[in-house]
């Protein structure tokens, strides 16, 4: 009887958190498609920025090559010194 018991309630359980994480899962959509759409419409260029001069900035900062990683150890004579 308890055992039958215990599995009714746990069902019970088990539909109530469902029930909960259904809603939670519709409120969560609900929030993205409101930040989709605000965030479409909220695209426009600003006037402050020059594009011209950004374009050029962002060329300088992608021709830099990228510096080769040292490691900070190198293992000389039988022990790690620092490089």
């Amino acid at each position: 009887m308890w055992n039958a018991l215990r599995k009714a309630v746990w069902k019970w359980i088990l539909k109530k958190l469902r029930g909960i994480v259904w809603v939670a899962d519709e409120w969560i959509h609900a929030q993205e498609v409101k930040l989709q759409v605000t965030g479409t419409s909220a695209q426009a260029p600003d006037p402050a920025v020059d594009p011209v001069a950004s374009a050029a900035r962002e060329k300088v900062f992608r021709s830099k090559p990228a510096r080769a990683a040292r490691p900070r150890l190198r293992y000389q004579g039988g022990q790690f010194v620092r490089v």
